[in-house]
């Protein structure tokens, strides 16, 4: 019998490999993350290249239900921004970084950058 677990980490699969296919914004970081009391809600934080917005702009948080093209139990929160929007969200001591810390990266892009944002949301 399938999970929701595992129902929902075929969905964070699907989405991250699909929006690494994008070309007008690269995917730099993903971070998975479960704040208390969200039930069987995926909370994403994803940073990416090109992304409209600096380090003065929240992180854009969007919510989506399950669809015919990506299959999941409860609701999808995507909190999207570019590199500058994620470090201020850090150095303001926004919420969704406080929740993202006790999170792990799904995706990495393996580059400098990335693990500059992965060191700052997380830590160590």
């Amino acid at each position: 019998m399938t999970t929701v677990q595992e129902i929902n980490d075929r969905a964070v699969e699907q989405l991250v490999a699909a929006h690494r296919q994008r070309t007008t914004e690269t995917l730099r970081l993903v971070i998975r993350f479960d704040p208390a009391g969200t039930g069987p809600d995926i909370h994403l934080l994803e940073v990416l290249d090109e992304f409209p917005g600096d380090d003065t702009d929240e992180l854009l948080h969007a919510e989506f239900e399950p669809s015919a093209n990506l299959l999941f139990l409860g609701r999808l929160h995507l909190y999207l921004g570019s590199p500058a929007q994620a470090l201020g969200a850090v150095v303001r001591g926004d919420a969704v970084i406080a929740a993202a810390r006790s999170g792990q990266v799904v995706y990495s892009d393996q580059s400098d950058l990335a693990e500059q944002l992965r060191t700052a949301v997380l830590g160590g």
